[in-house]
């Protein structure tokens, strides 16, 4: 079905002569078909354009522009989920490279010790070490 005026009757009179009725009437459809409220107010007016100029089908235009923005919606919410999982990794990448951090500065004071009992004078009893 193409975009063109309904017949003028009782309550459709004023949307075949008014470009604010027909922006009306899109986002009232766009908002029946899931579309946020803001968002149907801003698309309202590009499509009306396209309608106008007998381009593309109503019901087909709207429902495609539903369709495609339920999937940003979706696309949207799952990056901000990896976002956030991205984030914690990073938490927990920083506390293990803290913590391998202090095991590095344990093992040097461990080898100073293990360096500094080797050069002392060995007497027979402190030879072995266990």
């Amino acid at each position: 079905m193409r975009w063109k005026p309904e017949p003028a009757g009782p309550d459709r009179s004023a949307e075949a002569h008014e470009p604010a009725a027909r922006r009306e009437r899109i986002r009232n459809e766009l908002e029946a078909r899931g579309v946020e409220a803001s968002t149907a107010e801003a698309l309202a007016e590009p499509l009306q354009k396209q309608l106008d100029e007998g381009r593309m089908d109503m019901a087909g235009l709207l429902d495609g522009v539903a369709l495609g923005l339920r999937a940003q919606g979706e696309i949207t919410q799952q990056l901000s989920k990896n976002a956030s999982e991205v984030q914690e990794i990073e938490r927990l990448m920083g506390s293990f490279a803290s913590e391998l951090s202090k095991l590095d500065e344990v093992l040097e004071v461990l080898a100073a010790y293990l360096r500094r009992m080797r050069t002392t004078t060995p007497t027979p009893s402190t030879r072995i070490l266990h």
